[in-house]
This record gives C-alpha cells, structure tokens and sequence, in this order.
C-alpha cells in the first residue's frame, strides 16, 4: 500500500514505500458493449476497453479501482505482481 507523505504545502502525495512491488490489475472484457448502461459503456472506454476479449494493464489506484467496481458483470480483473 502507498505511504502518504506532506510536501512543502502541507498537501499528501501518493509515493510507493521502499520495497514494496508495485500492483497492477489486468483487466479483461469479457462480455460485449452492446445493451449496456451508457455510463457503463462510458467507463469501459475509459479503460481502454474496446472489444470483448481485449485486455489492457493500468496500475492499482483507488481512481481504478472505483471504476472496475462500477462494471464487475462484465469484466475479469486478474493482478500482477511487479519487481
């Protein structure tokens, strides 16, 4: 898990801890666009989600993980371990 650290103005910053792997999540399409919610659709695009079967690598982040939360029917989320 990410340390949270202050900079100059008092503002956290997200910097991963010494050692620690870094997370990333595959992420696979595993049902087609069509018949889905629009701002479901919306969020697989964001993804990079384009086609089923197609997968893409993003980095473990709440921003992403929030969005994989959004569209559990139709996705398949698998981690990888770096380092």
């Amino acid at each position: 898990m990410p340390s949270r650290k202050l900079d100059e103005r008092g503002a956290a910053s997200r910097r991963p801890q010494a050692g620690a792997a870094a997370t990333r999540l595959r992420v696979t399409l595993t049902r087609s666009l069509i018949g889905l919610k629009p701002n479901h659709v919306r969020t697989l695009r964001a993804l990079g989600l384009r086609k089923v079967r197609a997968t893409v690598s993003h980095a473990d982040t709440p921003a992403i993980r929030g969005m994989l939360a959004r569209v559990p029917y139709a996705i398949r989320v698998e981690e990888e371990r770096q380092g």
